[in-house]
């Protein structure tokens, strides 16, 4: 299962173990007609995310990193390409500065 969402002006994405192998992503992606956060912001955001959280217990949520990028959250405008080929879904994130990501094979 793939959740999309947006409007916290960062790129991102979050996973949650559902168990016998499945996963939950949530892909965040932010609206380009805004201007990108301080890129501290991004930083404080990604230092408080190596906590992790379990509203489930047997379910951590855990913010990986985008494909490609050093950091958690991306301070720059950003949108989301998702692909299909045959069965198999692709998302990209085409970021403002860095370019596009490598794909994550959902």
């Amino acid at each position: 299962v793939t959740v999309l969402s947006g409007e916290i002006h960062l790129a991102t994405r979050a996973t949650m173990k559902l168990g016998a192998g499945r996963w939950l992503h949530q892909l965040v992606a932010s609206g380009i007609a805004h201007r990108a956060p301080p890129r501290v912001w991004a930083r404080i955001l990604g230092a408080l995310a190596q906590f992790g959280e379990s509203p489930l217990k047997a379910c951590p949520i855990r913010i990986p990193c985008i494909p490609g990028q050093k950091s958690r959250y991306i301070a720059e405008r950003n949108y989301l390409v998702l692909e299909r080929r045959s069965d198999i879904w692709r998302a990209r994130w085409a970021l403002e500065e860095s370019g596009i990501t490598p794909p994550l094979i959902l």
